[in-house]
C-alpha cells in the first residue's frame, strides 16, 4: 500500500455505516483502519443509494489529502431525490407507481455502472488509491469490480456465519475486513 495515504475514507449504504451493529467500533471500516494504521472517515448512509455514494464520494475527497478510498455499492434500484434516497421496500405509493411503470433495472444497472467508473476515474485522478466492491452478485448488479475476480460482501460474510435478522453480524464484518487488507496489502 502506498504510505503517502493519509486516512481510509469508505462509502456505502448501511452494510458501511455498521447500522445493523451493536458496536459502532467493529464495522468493517474500523476494523481495516485499525489494521492499515489509517484514521477512518466512514460516509455509509442508511439506506443509500449508488447515486448518493458517489455523490458523497466526490464531495468529501479533495485533493488536498490523498486517501485510500473503499467505495461498496449498493443494490441499484435505491433511488436518490431531492436529498432522499428511497429503496424498492418502501410503500410510498408515488415511488411505488413509478417503479412499477417507469423504472427499468437494466437501464439503472448501466447508467450506474458509468457513474461508478467515472467517480473511480476522477478520485484517482485527484491523487487517492480507489477500490469499488459490491454488496452481493445477482444478475443485474453492476459489475465492474467483479471481473476483477474481487468477491463481493455477501460472498465473504456468508462463508462465516448465516444472516441475522437480514444483515451481518460482527464475525461476518470481521471477515470482510479481513478480505479487504488482504487484498489491499497483497498478503495471500
Amino acid at each position: 500500500m502506498e504510505n503517502l495515504l493519509v486516512k481510509l475514507k469508505t462509502f456505502g449504504d448501511l452494510h458501511t455505516k455498521g447500522a445493523m451493529l451493536k458496536d459502532p467500533n467493529s464495522t468493517w471500516p474500523v476494523l481495516l483502519g485499525n489494521k492499515l494504521n489509517l484514521p477512518v472517515e466512514n460516509y455509509g448512509v442508511k439506506n443509500g443509494s449508488n447515486e448518493e455514494i458517489i455523490h458523497l464520494a466526490l464531495s468529501n475527497s479533495p485533493t488536498t489529502e490523498k486517501s485510500l478510498i473503499i467505495i461498496m455499492t449498493t443494490f441499484p434500484d435505491r433511488v436518490y431525490w431531492n436529498n432522499t434516497s428511497i429503496d424498492s421496500s418502501d410503500t410510498d405509493e408515488i415511488y411505488q407507481q413509478w417503479l412499477n411503470n417507469k423504472f427499468d433495472i437494466d437501464s439503472a444497472s448501466d447508467y450506474q455502472k458509468i457513474q461508478i467508473d467515472r467517480c473511480k476515474e476522477l478520485l484517482e485522478y485527484r491523487g487517492h488509491k480507489v477500490y469499488v466492491f459490491h454488496i452481493v452478485e445477482k444478475l443485474h448488479e453492476i459489475k465492474s469490480q467483479l471481473d476483477k475476480g474481487y468477491k463481493t460482501y455477501y460472498n465473504i460474510c456468508r462463508t462465516v456465519q448465516p444472516k441475522h435478522r437480514g444483515y451481518y453480524e460482527e464475525e461476518a464484518v470481521a471477515e470482510w475486513a479481513n478480505y479487504l487488507y488482504n487484498l489491499i496489502t497483497g498478503v495471500k
